[in-house]
């Protein structure tokens, strides 16, 4: 199968989408105590989790990938929402999100190798 070439442009749209979650994300975390907590707490996480998603979907996107790392941002939310609302629990929303950025940097990071280990073996 052929990878799929990203457009300059594609791949713009992709990081100022990033950055600007980024921003809306942060907004809603400054929000907590003046905001309900689906807001701060669910929300402003589930938007932080997926910029760095988007970069690995672009990744993948151009690789000619798919995109099975949404997977993991609907065991994100699905965590989130229960140690928000069902079982509040700190800690183990800390973690929940440390370990779902940890493995897509992994990811990304794997990607990265990959490539440059193709590029090297077409060079």
């Amino acid at each position: 199968m052929r990878a799929r070439r990203s457009s300059v442009s594609d791949k713009r749209a992709d990081l100022f989408r990033q950055h600007a979650q980024r921003a809306v994300a942060l907004l809603a975390f400054s929000l907590q105590g003046h905001a309900p907590r689906w807001l701060t707490f669910v929300a402003s996480n589930m938007l932080l989790a997926v910029s760095p998603l988007l970069v690995v979907t672009g990744c993948r996107r151009f690789l000619a990938r798919p995109w099975a790392a949404y997977a993991g941002l609907a065991v994100l939310f699905a965590g989130l929402c229960y140690w928000t609302f069902a079982v509040p629990d700190f800690n183990a929303r800390v973690t929940l999100v440390s370990v779902f950025h940890a493995v897509l940097y992994a990811a990304r990071a794997a990607g990265r190798n990959r490539l440059m280990a193709a590029t090297a073996k077409a060079a």
